[in-house]
């Protein structure tokens, strides 16, 4: 009973984020709602930030002895010759941490500077979403805190990277493709991981929709989608060895696969569940979706994904890392779907989509305490 009621501050962050968000969408002044916005997000950016070292296994792993590690470095350039820093070994990372030190020794400034950037460029993913799509931001960030939020303070590095690459992928869909590889590579030098940001470029061309309905031609493409996918979760182990091999990828990501340090052949049946639920929510609105302003093909195949990951994890645990991309987009694909009711009936749709999805954060980040997030606390040191 105390790890449940130790969890709680997670939830009142969320809620007092999703609703001033959803205040602010509704404030016409320019100025107020930016100031509204900037709250908003600083409730989940301050609770990443004064949080206990136990809180996520990767911030003890790594973030405190690299925060360490550029401390006791004059230069840059000593520091970057300790990080063994390349084209690949995430430099824009090690960039701000070393900036960070400069400005105090508390490791914790470098926590709040990544979930700045984490929480922030989602934010931004999402605006541009709305400005597309039409669908509330506060919808969907209050879905994203609950499917992404205690993943991201564990793994660090790619978190930051994911956010950037939901925030590039944006402007495919309004065909601002430069813009697109500009933030792919900011994503890449945060987390060689995001080459897998990529692939969404091909995914949307293939998948982007063509008409007003679904036809043979839609069929066509989601099956041509399907079999390239699932000859991308057979292959996966050899690419990520071809792409060590060549310097694409640290060779770090060796222990993510099935023969690996942290390999393992786990198959998680809640998580099938889940998604198999996701996906069924989402197919059955998709012909509605056709007709509305939204890529129902898209975002269908991101749910696809996401349960084709879950049975990847039996070949590779690598496939769950690449299924981290793809979550911010069903977080939005679950919130589109609001688009098919009229507004007197949302209401409903709010209130079974977010019941849901919080019943899965309950089980995967509290009960199975996944990330090791959970209870949370803040670190007793800051107020030694």
């Amino acid at each position: 009973m105390k790890v449940y009621l130790l969890s709680l501050p997670y939830l009142v962050i969320f809620m007092m984020s999703a609703f001033l968000l959803y205040v602010a969408e509704r404030i016409k002044n320019p100025i107020v709602k930016k100031v509204i916005v900037f709250f908003s997000l600083m409730f989940p950016i301050v609770l990443a930030a004064i949080r206990s070292p136990e809180i996520g296994t990767d911030v003890k792993y790594y973030a405190i002895p690299h925060y360490s590690q550029a401390l006791g470095c004059k230069t840059f350039s000593v520091f970057a010759h300790r990080f063994e820093l390349s084209f690949t070994s995430e430099p824009l990372y090690a960039m701000i941490l070393f900036i960070t030190t400069r400005l105090t020794p508390n490791y914790h400034a470098a926590l709040f500077v990544f979930q700045a950037i984490t929480v922030g460029f989602t934010y931004l993913g999402f605006k541009r979403l709305k400005k597309q799509f039409d669908v509330p931001v506060w919808l969907g960030m209050t879905l994203y805190y609950l499917m992404y939020y205690n993943v991201s303070l564990n793994i660090l590095r790619q978190s930051m990277a994911v956010a950037v690459v939901f925030y590039a992928t944006t402007f495919l869909m309004d065909k601002q493709t430069l813009k697109y590889f500009f933030f792919m590579l900011i994503a890449f030098f945060l987390h060689s991981s995001a080459v897998i940001g990529f692939a969404f470029l091909p995914m949307y061309l293939m998948l982007k929709k063509t008409n007003n309905g679904l036809k043979f031609k839609d069929i066509r493409r989601i099956a041509l989608f399907l079999v390239a996918l699932m000859a991308a979760v057979v292959l996966l182990d050899k690419v990520v060895r071809i792409a060590v091999s060549l310097g694409v990828l640290k060779a770090a990501a060796l222990n993510y696969l099935s023969d690996g340090r942290f390999g393992s052949s786990y198959l998680s049946v809640v998580s099938v569940f889940v998604y198999t639920v996701l996906i069924c929510a989402y197919v059955v609105h998709t012909q509605v979706l056709y007709h509305k302003k939204i890529e129902p093909n898209f975002f269908m195949m991101v749910s696809v994904v996401m349960f084709v990951c879950s049975f990847g994890s039996l070949i590779s645990v690598y496939i769950s890392r690449v299924c981290y991309y793809f979550i911010p987009f069903q977080a939005f694909a679950l919130a589109s779907v609001q688009n098919c009711y009229k507004k007197s009936s949302r209401l409903i749709w709010y209130t079974l989509v977010i019941l849901f999805v919080l019943a899965t954060w309950f089980i995967f980040f509290v009960i199975k305490n996944n990330h090791m997030t959970c209870p949370y606390m803040i670190d007793p040191e800051l107020f030694a």
